[in-house]
């Protein structure tokens, strides 16, 4: 029988069996002394813009979902500038850079790109965390041969454009080529009950035709390409 095409913006299935398993090899990583150790960062940096830099970074059409309460916002329309935006970068252990671009969304949401520095074929995160609030977001996308980028779970497609610098190959510019429905839940939400983890609290759905333009640290401070 074919399984059921699942929608965009859909949650995936609970599936116990699964959660069950992943639960027991962690015990028993602890149980034996093997589970990985986190590493502090070696270094966190942010690096913020030229406060007059006001430039407009695109246009991203979106909707605010309550998944508990079953609302959904009228479409809205935000045009972030470069003084509104920065960029967080943790050095790890290795030196490896992980970067996070944030871009200002409303009084209430910023949109962010996460990858790690000069590595983003291998994947990077469109994310919408609430500001000062303690949320986790982490929707992940897949680049394909032809460029486009999809989500890794749930459906949806983008285009990221790219440019090489002397030190790295990032993106600079998003294409929305579908709808994007970014899942955010407060942590207390997802502690709650482990099937929350595909049950959010909040879907920010990022509109077909919305593009957005982020900005790059170079020589220490963050510019626009070219």
């Amino acid at each position: 029988m074919k399984s059921k095409a699942m929608k965009s913006g859909e949650p995936l299935p609970f599936d116990p069996k699964q959660y069950f398993k992943v639960m027991l090899k962690m015990w028993w990583l602890r149980l034996t002394g093997k589970m990985p150790k986190v590493q502090p960062p070696k270094e966190t940096r942010t690096i913020t813009a030229d406060p007059e830099s006001n430039i407009a970074l695109g246009t991203i059409r979106y909707k605010v979902l309550d998944c508990i309460e079953g609302t959904e916002s009228e479409v809205k329309e935000s045009t972030p500038h470069l003084n509104q935006a920065y960029v967080t970068q943790i050095v790890g252990q290795d030196d490896g850079i992980t970067q996070t671009s944030h871009l200002f969304l409303d009084e209430t949401w910023d949109l962010n790109l996460s990858y790690g520095a000069g590595e983003y074929k291998s994947g990077f995160a469109v994310n919408a965390i609430r500001r000062g609030c303690h949320d986790f977001c982490w929707e992940w996308f897949c680049v394909q041969p032809n460029g486009e980028a999809v989500k890794l779970q749930e459906q949806g497609k983008v285009r990221p454009k790219t440019v090489r610098t002397f030190e790295n190959e990032d993106i600079v510019e998003i294409e929305f080529l579908t709808d994007i429905s970014i899942r955010t839940s407060s942590f207390e939400h997802l502690a709650q009950n482990p099937a929350n983890t595909q049950r959010p609290e909040r879907r920010i759905v990022v509109l077909q035709g919305s593009s957005v333009v982020f900005p790059l640290v170079i020589d220490g401070e963050l510019r626009l390409s070219g």
